[in-house]
């Protein structure tokens, strides 16, 4: 489907042409094998609006949803694809679509290959059967180097609360960016400016310990905006300056903050279901995709 483009359904030996400022409505699943990227960007850009249903637009395991006024391009998983860099996944570790409790190594299933190592962590204990359990002291999962103008940091976790800050995504040298529990009971996302040299950072109360929440930092060069599980809109802040890198350029760490010498601060007493970052800064309806598969897939 797209503005001025033929799309041929075999099944039906006809051939249709779908012209811009109509409005269709899906009424079955639609597969397709080749590429047809140009054709959903037009979708995505409103040129042609979609009715929301239950029906599909697939591609190789990907496909399009239609969501409001504008279709959204999900993953297998169901996770917005656009600017996606990576995904740990706790139901599916090792993209196979199937959970192994014997991973050293927690699946990128982005794409991008960005596998993560698990660092001083028993396989044989952290393994749940909807995420990875770390035990508060010095294990974690240990990521490729990722460093973004624009961002966005997703997850799905769980902590017992301490006294200490609890990262759950978080640069391994100081600035960058993070996502985290605080020590007074609250979700926290922060980002280092390059002009000011502080961290920006927002929270919101955490009413229950030791269940699972469900948050969304983003930032997109002047806007810091941050979603919290069951929250209708975001609270936001405008910074008005480019993220700092991290001093060393180095790793992005799941679970916990390694550069603060492997004693027992800022790592993760809790569990992490899902974990995502992307180059770019969601939109309002994106990260309501996303938030909804959460609930759905994890009961947030």
């Amino acid at each position: 489907m797209g503005t001025g483009e033929n799309v041929t359904v075999s099944e039906e030996n006809r051939t249709y042409r779908f012209e811009k400022g109509l409005t269709y409505e899906l009424k079955n699943d639609i597969v397709f094998n080749d590429n047809y990227s140009s054709i959903i960007t037009k979708i995505n850009s409103g040129e042609i609006d979609i009715k929301p249903s239950n029906y599909k637009i697939s591609n190789n395991g990907a496909y399009y949803n239609a969501n409001g006024k504008y279709a959204v391009a999900v993953n297998a998983q169901g996770y917005v694809t656009n600017g996606l860099q990576l995904l740990f996944d706790g139901k599916d570790n090792q993209g196979t679509g199937s959970h192994s409790n014997t991973a050293t190594t927690w699946k990128d299933l982005s794409g991008n290959n960005k596998n993560g190592t698990l660092t001083k962590m028993d396989t044989n204990s952290c393994w749940t059967n909807e995420g990875l359990k770390f035990d508060g002291v010095d294990d974690c999962v240990m990521v490729t180097e990722m460093n973004y103008e624009n961002v966005t940091l997703e997850a799905v976790a769980s902590a017992k609360m301490r006294s200490k800050t609890q990262y759950v995504i978080a640069n391994v040298e100081g600035g960058g960016y993070g996502i985290y529990f605080t020590s007074g009971k609250k979700l926290g996302a922060q980002i280092f400016g390059a002009t000011s040299k502080a961290y920006k950072s927002m929270t919101s109360a955490v009413k229950t310990a030791d269940r699972k929440y469900s948050w969304s930092g983003s930032y997109d060069a002047s806007i810091q905006k941050v979603r919290w599980s069951g929250d209708t809109f975001y609270a936001q802040t405008v910074l008005n300056e480019p993220i700092g890198k991290p001093a060393n350029n180095t790793y992005i760490a799941i679970g916990g903050n390694p550069s603060r010498n492997y004693v027992n601060a800022d790592y993760l007493e809790g569990t992490v279901y899902c974990a995502r970052i992307y180059n770019r800064a969601l939109t309002d309806e994106e990260v309501s995709v996303n938030f909804l598969n959460d609930r759905d897939r994890y009961s947030v």
